[in-house]
């Protein structure tokens, strides 16, 4: 741990690392992984809250009068699956308040100051990836002929507008232009369909 706190180069934290909330810290020892491993404060009071009932998270001791959790599933002794079960709803709390952390007031200062210090130290998010340069190289070189041809369509529907606008035949009051080639009539209105005139 400590070099993960000093920030030693050369220390790198992966997803197959064991997460410390799993730990007792006060058993941890680096060069035997084992010790206090399952056995966090955390883990355990996780484990209670799930299995025994939230009253017991904090005391360790069921207050309750209802039946637990374990009681009613016949659960008489903890086993390795329980604990994981109970390790994934943990790290699951803590990613989802980690989120709400930061999503519940965006533009609050501590939230503004702890997202600029994380692109200040991963400065590789800011520099455009090789693929984006590919694709804004080839719509340079194309000239962007994406947006000319969304012109294009703009442009012919515009003038469709305006020739039908002009025409004896949208002066009528039910008539209501719909795409610009297609003059949709509130008289041919059936029902629950729709039937188009050219």
């Amino acid at each position: 741990m400590d070099k993960v706190n000093e920030g030693k180069n050369g220390y790198i934290i992966t997803a197959s690392d064991w997460p410390s909330f799993l730990y007792d810290l006060d058993l941890f020892n680096g060069d035997d992984q084992m010790k206090g491993l399952m056995r966090g404060p955390l883990l355990l009071k996780v484990y209670h809250h799930i299995f025994m009932g939230p009253s017991s998270a904090l005391s360790g001791h069921r207050s309750a009068t209802k039946p637990c959790i374990a009681h009613l599933h016949g659960l008489m002794e903890v086993t390795g699956r329980t604990i994981a079960y109970v390790a994934v709803q943990a790290q699951f709390a803590l990613s989802s308040m980690v989120v709400r952390l930061f999503e519940s007031d965006p533009e609050q200062p501590w939230v503004i100051d702890t997202l600029r210090w994380w692109n200040t130290n991963v400065p590789e998010l800011q520099s455009e990836p090789k693929q984006k340069r590919k694709q804004r190289a080839l719509s340079e070189e194309l000239g962007d002929r994406s947006n000319d041809a969304v012109e294009e369509v703009l442009q012919q529907w515009k003038a469709q507008e305006t020739k039908e606008m002009s025409s004896p035949r949208s002066q009528s009051p039910d008539a209501v232009l719909y795409p610009p080639s297609f003059t949709l009539k509130a008289s041919s209105i059936t029902h629950k369909a729709f039937l188009f005139t050219l």
